[in-house]
């Protein structure tokens, strides 16, 4: 998921958030019911990180070595 990807996912979740957390979890601190947008696009790109260290994809250990060069 690349930069863009980040910031349109994190869109609708920074909204959601802001509207629904008040309503249906009002027992959470303030801190935690009014997420800044930049706290949440920060999120995404932390779990977008971590889903590449523990999956990488295919084409990290596939590319280095085609056609049996070793360098």
């Amino acid at each position: 998921m690349g930069s863009f990807g980040v910031l349109f996912l994190s869109i609708p979740f920074y909204f959601l958030w802001n509207y629904l957390v008040p309503i249906y979890a009002y027992q959470l601190p303030p801190v935690y019911q009014h997420i800044p947008f930049w706290h949440c696009a920060g999120l995404f790109a932390l779990a977008a990180i971590i889903r590449m260290l523990l999956f990488p994809p295919r084409w990290f250990w596939h590319g280095k070595h085609k056609n049996g060069c070793h360098e």
